[in-house]
């Protein structure tokens, strides 16, 4: 699943084909000397989320891993493509918000004072990343990720050291899959889909916001931008550029605008 869809087409099927195998006996040949007919459709990346989207369903796992029967598949599979296009057609994947406000508040309107960039990460691991820049006394209680490619793994352990109150996530729509097993069934965590404005373009940013809730009742927020996806990958084991915003730091208007846009974006 961690690679897209394609076609494969059927030219010659062998019942006895296979021998010596716990699956199915049958060999089945695509030719390469073979004029193929037309695709059905494209598996473009909205089609490619639909696929995700239903391959994950309850009723269409005898779809999913390599004991995958053709005898269980073909029944269902006019009603898995039915599915699938009924996905594509909604409304479920939103349009995605231009991120191109952050081009403005991350430049020269932020002081030196409120931005740190860490560029060597070789003794820093993504809990002592996070305490490195949590306010005295701060207990987080909300988290926003935007990015793609989430991983379970990067929320397990936000979720063990921090036990934030409330986690959002939003993801690229071709992440749905490895998003879908991120606690979806826990009322603390909200995970919505988007797609770039651009049909041909990843939702690439990768962005954190952490939201502290201080003894006297203030609240404090960090920022971090940059090349770090919420990974395993992307915190422990890749060389990674990340800046470190101070929200507090920042102009009022500046502050003002980072809040709109991510309690916006949260809601979907």
């Amino acid at each position: 699943m961690n690679e897209n869809p394609d076609w494969f087409y059927i030219d010659e099927i062998y019942p006895k084909g296979l021998v010596n195998t716990p699956l199915e006996d049958k060999l089945v040949i695509s030719r390469k000397d073979s004029q193929h007919k037309r695709p059905p459709f494209e598996l473009n990346r909205d089609a490619i989320a639909a696929f995700r989207h239903t391959v994950m369903q309850k009723e269409f796992k005898c779809f999913r891993g390599v004991k995958a029967r053709a005898q269980d598949v073909f029944p269902l599979f006019k009603k898995f493509i039915s599915e699938m296009k009924r996905y594509y057609r909604s409304e479920d994947l939103p349009e995605a918000r231009s991120f191109s406000f952050l081009e403005e508040v991350s430049g020269p309107s932020f002081p030196e004072s409120a931005v740190e960039q860490v560029l060597d990460k070789k003794k820093m691991n993504l809990i002592n990343f996070i305490k490195k820049y949590r306010p005295h006394y701060g207990v987080l209680s909300e988290i926003i990720v935007v990015g793609p490619y989430p991983r379970d793994s990067f929320f397990d352990r936000i979720e063990r050291a921090f036990s934030p109150a409330k986690t959002y996530l939003i993801a690229d729509q071709v992440s749905e899959f490895s998003a879908s097993e991120i606690r979806r069934n826990k009322d603390n965590y909200k995970i919505f889909f988007a797609k770039s404005i651009k049909s041909s373009g990843l939702v690439h940013a990768k962005m954190y916001l952490l939201k502290w809730s201080l003894p006297n009742k203030e609240f404090k927020r960090t920022l971090f931008v940059g090349s770090a996806n919420a990974s395993y990958n992307g915190f422990y084991v890749n060389a990674e550029v990340l800046n470190v915003i101070n929200v507090s730091g920042i102009s009022k208007d500046e502050r003002i605008k980072v809040n709109r846009y991510f309690n916006k974006i949260k809601c979907g």
